[in-house]
C-alpha cells in the first residue's frame, strides 16, 4: 500500500490521475498533508512537484531521487515505482526524460547490478537534478561507490571526500543527517570506529526528526557494540543498555519486527557480559520468535548460533546441565550456515561444538564417541583457519584442541597427551612474545600434558630440559602472579624431579 499526502488543492486532480489506471485505487491512498502519518512507503506532492521521502527505514538503497514536475506521467511512473512495478513506472516516461535515469540506477544499486562509468557521469552532472544539485550528485555518488558493485575496488579516500563535501552541502539538518548516517556506516565498515562515534556525536541534536535521530542513534549503537572488548567499561555498557533500549522502542512503535528482532539480539549479547543469563535467553528467544513469524531463516540461525554460547558461558559457569542445550542451539545454526553458504561461520561453530563435546559431562562408555565427535569437529574447523590464511585463529582452535585432547579418555595405539604437544607447539609458532599472556597460558598447558605423556620408567633428559625451558619462558613473560607461580611450581617439581634421578 502507498499513501500519498497532498495540498488540498491537488487531492482532486491526483484522485483523477489514480482513477484512470484500472484497480489502481486499492493500491493507493490519497491524504491531505495534515494527515501525514509515519508510514514509510508515500509520497508528498504540491505546487513544487513530487517529493520522495528520505529512506531513513534501510528497506531501500539510500539513493536520492530528486523532485520533479508534478503532472499525470510523472505521478503515475512515481506511484508504480513505489509500488515496484519497474516496468511499468517506465512506461509513463519519455526515452529522454531524466527521471528514467535516476530510476534506472536506483534499480541497478537495488539489484546489485554492475555499475558503469556512465552511471557514475550521470549522477556526478548537476544538472540531472532540480534542486539540491550539489549536495544530490555528492551524496547520490558516494552512496553508488560505497554500496554499488564495481569490477574494481573503490578508494576509500575518494568515497570518504565524497561524504564529506555532501555532508558540508546538505541544504538542512534532515539531509545532512542521512549522509553522515551512511558516512559512519562506511566509517564503521572499515574499522573507522573513533572516527564514527565522533561524527555521530557531533551530529546529534534536538532539532532532528525522530526518524533521524534515530538512524544516528542506531548507527552509534553498532559503532559502540564494536568497541565492546574485555575488559568492559562499565560506563560504556551503560550507555549501550540506553541505547538498545531506545532503539528497540522505536522498532516497536514503528512496527519494524525484524529490525526488532535484531536489536533484541543486542540486547541478549549486553545482559550476556553482565553474565544475566536467563534475562539473556529470554531476548534471544524473543528474536527467535519474531524471525520464525517473519520467515528470516538466516537471522534465525545467527540467533540459535548466539544462543549456543550463551548456554555454553552458563554451563561454565555452574550450570552443566546446558552443555546439551548449547550443542543443540550450535547444530540447528548449521543448518543455515553451512560450509558451502559461510564457511567462516560454519567453521567458527564447530570449533566451539568440538570444546563443548570435549566437556559435556557424560557416562564413561560414551567418553570415546564424544572425543571422536569432537576431533571431527576440530578438524572441520581446521580446515577453514589454516597456519597460512588465519594464523592467529589457527593457533587459538590448536590450543583448544590440545586440552581436549588432555580430557580424552586414554586410547590405545596412540597418546593424547603426546598428540596435545603438537598442537601446543603449533600455537606456540604463532604466540610468540608478541602476544605475552596467550603464549604463557599455552607454554603451561604444554607442561602440564608433558607431566602424563608415557615416557616408561627411564628419564627423559630431553624434556626436562625442554619443561624446564619453557616454564622459565613463562617467567620471562608475564607479571601476572598466579601465571607465575604456576610457572614456579613446575620448576619446583623439575628440580624435585631431577633430584630423585640423581640419588636412584
Amino acid at each position: 500500500m502507498l499513501s500519498i499526502y497532498a495540498t488540498t488543492d491537488l487531492l482532486d486532480k491526483i484522485n483523477q490521475i489514480i482513477d484512470s489506471e484500472n484497480r489502481l485505487s486499492e493500491l493507493v491512498k490519497v491524504f491531505g498533508n495534515e494527515e501525514l502519518l509515519t508510514d514509510t512507503n508515500y509520497l508528498l506532492v504540491n505546487e513544487q512537484g513530487i517529493h520522495w521521502p528520505i529512506p531513513w527505514n534501510d528497506t531501500i538503497p539510500p539513493y536520492l531521487i530528486p523532485t520533479y514536475i508534478f503532472d499525470p506521467n510523472h505521478l503515475l511512473s512515481a506511484i508504480f515505482f513505489r509500488l515496484g512495478n519497474y516496468e511499468k513506472a517506465w512506461s509513463f516516461l519519455d526515452r529522454g526524460d531524466v527521471l528514467l535515469n535516476h530510476f534506472s540506477t536506483f534499480n541497478l544499486l537495488s539489484e546489485a547490478y554492475p555499475l558503469s562509468d556512465d552511471v557514475i557521469s550521470f549522477v556526478q552532472n548537476h544538472q540531472n537534478y532540480h534542486s539540491n544539485s550539489k549536495y544530490n550528485a555528492a551524496h547520490n555518488e558516494a552512496v553508488l561507490r560505497h554500496y554499488g558493485r564495481f569490477t574494481e575496488p573503490q578508494s576509500f579516500a575518494l568515497i570518504k571526500s565524497l561524504y564529506e563535501n555532501a555532508i558540508e552541502m546538505a541544504p538542512n539538518p534532515e539531509l545532512s543527517a542521512f549522509s553522515i548516517k551512511h558516512y559512519s556506516i562506511f566509517l564503521l565498515d572499515n574499522d573507522q570506529l573513533e572516527q564514527a562515534e565522533m561524527l555521530l556525536r557531533n551530529a546529534a541534536s534536538n532539532t532532528l526528526s525522530n526518524d533521524s535521530q534515530h538512524a544516528l542513534h542506531s548507527i552509534l549503537t553498532d559503532v559502540l557494540l564494536n568497541k565492546l572488548v574485555v575488559p568492559y567499561d562499565d560506563f560504556l555498557l551503560g550507555e549501550l543498555k540506553s541505547l538498545i533500549w531506545t532503539t528497540l522502542e522505536y522498532e516497536r512503535k514503528k512496527g519494524n519486527k525484524v529490525r526488532e528482532g535484531l536489536r533484541l539480539l543486542d540486547a541478549s549479547q549486553i545482559s550476556l557480559v553482565g553474565k544475566s543469563y536467563s534475562e539473556s535467553l529470554g531476548y534471544l528467544n524473543k528474536a527467535v520468535d519474531i524471525f520464525e513469524m517473519e520467515e528470516y531463516p538466516e537471522f534465525i540461525g545467527e540467533a540459535m548460533r548466539r544462543k549456543g554460547g550463551l548456554l555454553y558461558s552458563w554451563a561454565q559457569d555452574g550450570n552443566p546441565q546446558f552443555f546439551k542445550s548449547a550443542l543443540e542451539s550450535y547444530q540447528s545454526a548449521l543448518k543455515t550456515f553451512t560450509k558451502e553458504v559461510a564457511p567462516s561461520i560454519f567453521a567458527d561453530i564447530h570449533h566451539n561444538l568440538a570444546i563443548i563435546y570435549a566437556e559435556l559431562p557424560t557416562e564413561p562408555k560414551k567418553k570415546g564417541l564424544m572425543a571422536s565427535i569432537a576431533l571431527t569437529s576440530f578438524q572441520q574447523a581446521l580446515d577453514y583457519y589454516t597456519k597460512e590464511t588465519f594464523p592467529y585463529e589457527f593457533a587459538t582452535i590448536c590450543t583448544h584442541y590440545g586440552n581436549a585432547l588432555c580430557k580424552f579418555p586414554p586410547t590405545i595405539n596412540s597418546d593424547n597427551f603426546e598428540k596435545a604437544l603438537f598442537y601446543y607447539a603449533e600455537a606456540l609458532e604463532i604466540r610468540t612474545s608478541k602476544y605475552p599472556v596467550e603464549r604463557a597460558l599455552t607454554l603451561l598447558n604444554y607442561l602440564e600434558a608433558s607431566w602424563n605423556v608415557k615416557e616408561g620408567d627411564t628419564f627423559n633428559e630431553s624434556r626436562y630440559n625442554d619443561m624446564k625451558s619453557k616454564a622459565k619462558e613463562v617467567l620471562s613473560l608475564v607479571t601476572d602472579e598466579t601465571i607465575r607461580a604456576a610457572a614456579q611450581n613446575h620448576l619446583d617439581n623439575l628440580e624435585k624431579l631431577k633430584m630423585l634421578e640423581q640419588n636412584s
